[in-house]
């Protein structure tokens, strides 16, 4: 049995024509790169509305699809952002019901059966 032999200009194309696919692959996923850092970038201002859980879940999922592309410090740009606009949405959250709780337990509602009392213990 003998080794198929190759000539220069075929050995040439054919690694040319590997680099390309290996490109095509790659540029497949810049996209999602782009995206995540994108969404995770998004999703630090808005997380203060709430707004911001849904960028910044999509910043990381894009991220991590985004890590084996060219553009690979993008994707880790999304991931933490992504994760930092959770974390603070999280927070936030948390913040706003420990909120509620104090005012509701330490300040009783003032509501209409109060006032009557309160101009009834009134001099004018």
């Amino acid at each position: 049995m003998q080794a198929p032999s190759y000539s220069q200009a075929q050995f040439q194309t054919q690694a040319s024509h590997m680099h390309q696919q290996g490109s095509a692959e790659k540029s497949g996923r810049n996209g999602f790169s782009i995206a995540g850092m994108i969404c995770g970038i998004m999703g630090i201002p808005t997380c203060f509305v709430f707004v911001g859980l849904l960028p910044g879940i999509l910043g990381i999922i894009f991220g991590i699809l985004g890590l084996r592309s060219q553009y690979k410090g993008m994707a880790i740009a999304g991931i933490v952002c992504g994760a930092i606009a959770v974390i603070l949405v999280i927070l936030w959250f948390l913040f706003a019901v420990y909120g509620f709780w104090i005012l509701d337990t330490y300040y009783p509602p003032i509501g209409p059966e109060i006032i009557p009392n309160y101009l009834e213990n009134q001099t004018f």
